[in-house]
């Protein structure tokens, strides 16, 4: 398999990090909530669940369950997925170092990250990421 996820001593998945997987994984795993949680025909996700991760949490608008969202702050201390750019329905699940899987219903699109680059230079990253997602035409 090319999907490996590591487990704690206990053998709970360690929730948001620790999962390896290819490039191709990561974009099946965004086509998953692109879709709506259906895969080859099959509900495989919830529509409730997906709904959920991609709502504003109370506490911050930037975040939803386990994903960041494209949400326009609302307090000091959220943040956009991209900054001032990008479709208001983008969300992403973003892991260590720079790695992103982001997921544009309105534009029918999925990118895969899989670079490394540490946090401080991470807004060139987002910025680039921004402009790519920009680049694709709204899908009617």
């Amino acid at each position: 398999p090319s999907l490996l996820c590591e487990y704690d001593p206990q053998g709970h998945l360690l929730g948001g990090s620790f999962c390896h997987a290819t490039a191709r994984d990561w974009a099946n795993f965004g086509q998953l909530y692109l879709g709506q949680g259906v895969v080859a025909g099959r509900q495989v996700v919830s529509p409730a669940w997906v709904a959920f991760v991609t709502a504003p949490s109370p506490s911050n608008a930037g975040y939803g369950g386990q994903f960041w969202l494209n949400r326009v702050p609302t307090k000091p201390h959220e943040s956009a997925l991209f900054a001032d750019q990008g479709p208001a329905d983008a969300y992403a699940a973003i892991g260590h170092l720079g790695q992103y899987v982001i997921i544009v219903p309105s534009k029918h699109l999925v990118v895969v990250r899989l670079g490394k680059s540490q946090d401080g230079v991470l807004g060139p990253i987002k910025t680039a990421l921004g402009k790519l997602v920009n680049s694709f035409a709204a899908v009617p």
